[in-house]
């Protein structure tokens, strides 16, 4: 738990730099529904002022996810691109 924390404040700093923070939120309730995540997951939604139009994009971090095809456990983190 204390690596999420760490994470996420490492995460609000970029944002808070790249005066970005005001452009992110938070969904503690997402779930991407498959079990080779080991993080953080997220989900790109684009928006105009008025309407919600979709998600674009979502992924996350799947640390095992590679040993699951090797003998090999190689950190990573990917996503996909829909729209």
């Amino acid at each position: 738990m204390k690596d999420t924390f760490t994470e996420m404040q490492k995460l609000f700093t970029y944002l808070t730099a790249m005066k970005r923070v005001k452009k992110v939120s938070f969904d503690l309730s997402l779930a991407r529904g498959l079990d080779y995540y080991t993080g953080v997951i997220y989900e790109i939604v684009l928006t105009d002022k008025t309407t919600e139009l979709g998600s674009i994009s979502g992924g996350g971090r799947y640390d095992n996810l590679i040993g699951m095809f090797c003998q090999h456990q190689i950190p990573a983190v990917g996503g996909s691109i829909g729209i």
